[in-house]
């Protein structure tokens, strides 16, 4: 008998539908707080999600490549010794000379010629470097920040002859970090070659960032100018018109060198424009301020043989401006599909309105009276115009009193006229917002 009874549950349960019953309420101010919402969702969606959001586009993001080449030749202000380049090329100053999306240009560079493999002292101001006995110098042992292996023996120092430093094996004599610097001043007028391809899948499009009108003779005598309506899209720039586009002069780059980010940004709205082009935007990101680990600068060395067969170099300590160049955006395009998907989306916030209409009713008019007591003092007595059975409803942010008529759907059945009150889920609510009882 129970598996019978079981069995038909379930059975009833999937052979079944259920109809949810609905309580009309008549209400100005419901009425008015419903449809505000309504529209304020309609407007909501239009505006906002369709419109403002391209929400009736596809978008596709940028997916390409940067190369870069750079131009110029530049004689230091110092030579120094003969032996040293009088005059640096971009094979000379760009270091690397091949890069994914950077280059690195130099501003300063410190020399440090004819170093061979031997023992010499060690820089002075290399933290431990410094010593009063052979014990303070483990043997075999390197610091931290030092330019070589020590040999355990401590001996005085050629650069400060009043310091006793440790011996060490390295490429001697060490670089000292107060020599001199030779300045690149005209590295200014470098210029730089930034050629940017993308492609957006999804619409098999590709562009380039220069116009495709622009020739090989314009493209050869063409700056980069911000202001300019033809050459804002020109990919050759001035390596001081970046530091001054990212806030700083160039002066202020050349001892310590700076770390600059150009953004190239695409935004290709393929509806209206079929060929677009990107805009640029410049950044420094190092630390200006920060007294320590600021600018940038990196050591090469050109390494040779001298007449004697010994293996020679001359160390290069370069502080530049390092340049790297990221690329993002998308492409849009109208699509059914977007937007259909955000309009069915954009539908699913009406039912916000119902939610907040049916969150006043449940904590805004509350029941201020027993049901009983309501049918018995309150409709019978004071709502005399209440032709029927009544709930007295309270208007919380007027402390006044209305009167809830109960009316049964059927109006003509009666059997519908004993209905009690209770069955509050089949009555159409009608609030009287004229008839205040105090």
């Amino acid at each position: 008998m129970g598996t019978d009874t079981f069995c038909f549950k379930c059975w009833d349960s999937i052979f079944s539908y259920e109809e949810p019953r609905v309580v009309r309420i008549r209400s100005i101010s419901l009425g008015v707080i419903y449809w505000s919402i309504m529209l304020a969702v309609l407007l909501f969606v239009i505006l906002y999600l369709i419109f403002y959001s391209n929400g009736y586009q596809q978008f596709d993001p940028v997916d390409g490549a940067v190369t870069t080449k750079l131009f110029g030749v530049v004689k230091p202000n110092d030579t120094g010794s003969s032996s040293f380049r009088p005059v640096w090329d971009n094979a000379d100053y760009m270091v690397p000379p091949k890069e994914n999306g950077a280059f690195t240009v130099i501003t300063s560079v410190l020399v440090t010629q004819g170093q061979v493999q031997s023992t010499c002292d060690e820089d002075p101001s290399i933290r431990g470097a410094q010593c009063e006995v052979h014990e303070n110098c483990t043997a075999e042992k390197a610091l931290l920040y030092g330019n070589g292996v020590m040999t355990g023996y401590c001996i005085g120092s050629t650069h400060a002859p009043d310091i006793n430093v440790c011996q060490i094996n390295a490429w001697c004599p060490v670089e000292i970090n107060n020599s001199s610097k030779r300045m690149f001043l005209a590295s200014e007028n470098f210029t730089a070659f930034i050629r940017n391809n993308v492609k957006f899948p999804a619409f098999d499009r590709k562009r380039q960032n220069f116009p495709d009108n622009m020739d090989d003779k314009e493209l050869g005598s063409c700056v980069f100018d911000p202001g300019h309506p033809r050459n804002r899209h020109c990919p050759i720039f001035k390596i001081s018109t970046i530091a001054q586009e990212a806030g700083y002069s160039f002066n202020s780059m050349m001892i310590e060198g700076a770390v600059i980010e150009i953004i190239i940004k695409w935004d290709c709205n393929f509806d209206c424009d079929d060929e677009c082009l990107p805009t640029y935007s410049f950044h420094r990101l190092d630390r200006v301020h920060h007294p320590a680990s600021r600018g940038f600068h990196l050591r090469y060395a050109d390494h040779y043989t001298n007449q004697n067969g010994q293996s020679v170099r001359t160390l290069y300590r370069a502080y530049g401006i390092r340049v790297i160049v990221t690329v993002n955006g998308s492409g849009r395009k109208f699509s059914p599909y977007v937007t259909a998907k955000t309009v069915g989306s954009g539908m699913s916030y009406f039912g916000f309105a119902a939610f907040v209409v049916s969150l006043v009713i449940l904590r805004l008019y509350k029941l201020c009276c027993k049901k009983k007591r309501c049918l018995e003092d309150c409709c019978c007595t004071r709502c005399a115009k209440c032709l029927q059975k009544c709930v007295c409803v309270c208007a919380c942010w007027t402390g006044s009193y209305d009167c809830c008529c109960c009316k049964p759907f059927e109006e003509n059945s009666s059997s519908n006229q004993d209905r009690h009150v209770d069955d509050l889920t089949e009555t159409t609510f009608v609030f009287r917002d004229a008839l205040k009882v105090t």
